[in-house]
């Protein structure tokens, strides 16, 4: 189910590739920023392009409700 549309500016910020249970798994870490929205929640899921990202954590910057840097991670 869809909750919104918006726009925002996706910055990778770490990529690592590690080995768990002998098959190879790529992480890599995001910051979306988007413009302050009530009711974004860690259980929630981000789509962008044909990529999913877990949220990890939502800041608001400063707590003046101008904008959210999302904190997310890809597993490929």
């Amino acid at each position: 189910m869809n909750v919104c549309t918006i726009w925002a500016s996706v910055e990778p910020l770490k990529g690592r590739e590690f080995f768990a249970a002998q098959k190879e798994n790529a992480e890599t870490t995001v910051r979306i920023t988007i413009r302050y929205r009530s009711g974004i929640s860690p259980d929630m899921r981000i789509k962008y392009g044909d990529k999913i990202y877990e949220i990890n954590a939502i800041i608001d910057v400063e707590e003046r409700h101008n904008e959210l840097q999302i904190m997310c991670q890809e597993f490929l």
